[in-house]
């Protein structure tokens, strides 16, 4: 059997299997690295930039997931709580890059995935997702929108694509909702 991986495989795989270890403090990018980091980003038209409140808060408190020769090197935060309305939401955000032999992680790319877990009438998960892959400046690289099916036993039987264009609206709103929810996390 042939498996074909592209972006969308990898973020799945990691939003159901997080089994992350504390990062030490040595792994984290340096603050003379962060600063050249941050001047370079675009500023967003408010007092601070929340797109560098999340990459900091990632680089402070994240999880580091040691990548292999498919996925990268990985710092992330989860967070999930119920929705008010009898499903869960869950959202993952996570910068994407390398551990140098210096012991320092250097991130390359960032993702954001918002997912809305429901169960239908038949008991199946009925998972709402969305995922967004930025640049380390915070401009947006690729985004997805599905509606997955997913049996008890963790079996998917089906997904539904939800096509979109980056001048979409949602796309906007989804992306600033998650900086927001992320720098207030």
């Amino acid at each position: 059997m042939v498996y074909f991986l592209n972006m969308t495989t990898i973020l799945l795989v990691l939003a159901f299997s997080v089994q992350a270890a504390p990062l030490e403090r040595a792994a984290s990018v340096s603050e003379a690295a962060f600063q050249r980091l941050a001047v370079r980003m675009t500023p967003l038209p408010a007092r601070s930039n929340p797109w560098v409140e999340v990459v900091q808060k990632v680089l402070d408190k994240g999880q580091f997931t040691q990548g292999d020769e498919i996925i990268p090197d990985t710092l992330g935060l989860a967070f999930r709580r119920p929705s008010g309305t009898g499903s869960e939401l869950r959202d993952y955000v996570n910068l994407w890059g390398v551990k140098g032999a210096d012991g320092v992680f250097h991130p390359y790319s960032a993702t954001m995935v918002s997912e809305d877990w429901g169960k239908d009438k038949d008991g199946n998960w009925v998972i709402d997702q969305w995922i967004l892959e930025l640049s380390m400046e915070g401009a947006l690289k690729y985004i997805a929108h599905k509606t997955l099916v997913e049996a008890p036993d963790g079996h998917v039987l089906e997904v539904r694509n939800d096509p979109l264009e980056p001048s979409d609206p949602r796309v906007a709103a989804k992306r600033e909702a998650l900086i927001a929810l992320w720098a207030a996390f």
